[in-house]
C-alpha cells in the first residue's frame, strides 16, 4: 500500500489523498479508464455499456462526452444491423490502439466489373459522426467489413491518422 501512494503522491496527489483516506473503493468504480484518463472500450465494455455519457448496453457505442478513448480490443457487433461506434459530442478522440473494427462484409475487386461484397454481418457503418461536431479525431486502427461506410462524418470537421478501410460496401470515408 505504501509504494502505491507514493506512486500516486507523484502522480496524481488527489489519488493520494483518496488511499490514505481509505476512500479508494469510490476511484474503481466507474467506466473503465485508464491511468492517462482515457476511456478504454472493448467488446465486453461495448456489449455492458461504457458508462460515459448516454451510452447504453449494446451495439452502438455512444461518445457522447467530449475526452479520448481507447480500444483495447477488436469490436465485431453480432445480431440487428446496427453502427459500430456513434460519436455524438465535439472534441473526441478515438484511438483505435492498432485494433480492428470488424462487420461481416466481404468485398472483392475484379476489374473491369469492379467490386462485389456479400454481407455477411450486422456492422452498417463503423464510426459515425453526423451533424456538425467539431474536432473528431480517429487514428491507428483498421475500420473493414461495414454494409455501409467505413466512416460517416457528414457535416463534421474530421481527422483520419493511419487508418485502414477496407472491404466496406459503401464508401471508406463520407465527409
Amino acid at each position: 500500500m505504501q509504494s502505491l501512494v507514493a506512486l500516486a503522491r507523484r502522480s496524481r496527489p488527489a489519488l493520494a489523498t483518496a488511499l490514505l483516506c481509505g476512500s479508494a473503493s469510490l476511484l474503481l468504480s466507474g467506466p473503465a479508464a485508464a491511468v492517462d484518463g482515457v476511456i478504454e472500450i472493448n467488446q465486453a465494455g461495448a456489449l455492458q455499456g461504457i458508462g460515459v455519457g448516454t451510452d447504453t448496453a449494446g451495439f452502438p457505442v455512444t461518445l457522447s462526452e467530449s475526452g479520448s478513448y481507447r480500444l483495447t480490443g477488436n469490436l465485431e457487433p453480432t445480431g440487428a444491423a446496427t453502427d459500430v461506434i456513434e460519436v455524438t459530442a465535439d472534441d473526441v478522440w478515438i484511438d483505435l490502439n492498432g485494433f480492428s473494427i470488424r462487420g461481416g462484409t466481404v468485398c472483392t475487386f475484379t476489374p473491369p466489373s469492379g467490386a462485389a461484397c456479400v454481407s455477411g454481418g450486422s456492422a452498417t457503418r463503423g464510426i459515425v459522426a453526423l451533424g456538425s461536431l467539431d474536432g473528431l479525431v480517429i487514428t491507428d486502427g483498421i475500420i473493414t467489413g461495414m454494409t455501409g461506410a467505413g466512416v460517416d462524418a457528414t457535416g463534421s470537421l474530421i481527422s483520419l491518422q493511419r487508418i485502414g478501410l477496407r472491404s466496406n460496401g459503401g464508401l471508406g470515408v463520407v465527409a
